[in-house]
């Protein structure tokens, strides 16, 4: 895990949004991935812990902690397909797009509520 933590900072140091790969989503989704994948030992709680955490970074870096919503067996379905085609693709880019769209869409919501 010491490992994996000197690689977060590294990363997370470098968040430049102009940039693709140093962009903050494309960071977290590094993040959560390895976070899921490689860290956390439990197989349930995993993704909120994960969120939380991801939270955390992005009001760090002024960014409103915003994610898809996960209310339903669906939006559920989603998110853990999201993962699991990552894993199998060995790439973030699926979840740097979910969250993208989540963001976006969160925002919408906000923007139209007003």
């Amino acid at each position: 895990m010491a490992s994996h933590m000197g690689l977060f900072n590294n990363r997370f140091e470098r968040i430049d949004n102009a940039n693709e790969a140093t962009h903050i989503l494309s960071v977290l989704a590094y993040f959560h991935n390895i976070f899921l994948n490689k860290i956390h030992p439990f197989a349930d709680g995993n993704g909120r812990v994960c969120r939380i955490i991801m939270g955390a970074i992005m009001m760090q870096y002024n960014c409103h902690p915003i994610f898809p919503l996960i209310t339903d067996e669906e939006h559920q379905f989603e998110y853990i397909s999201t993962i699991v085609k990552c894993e199998l693709e060995n790439s973030d880019d699926l979840l740097v797009r979910y969250f993208a769209k989540g963001m976006t869409e969160s925002l919408l919501q906000r923007v139209y509520e007003f």
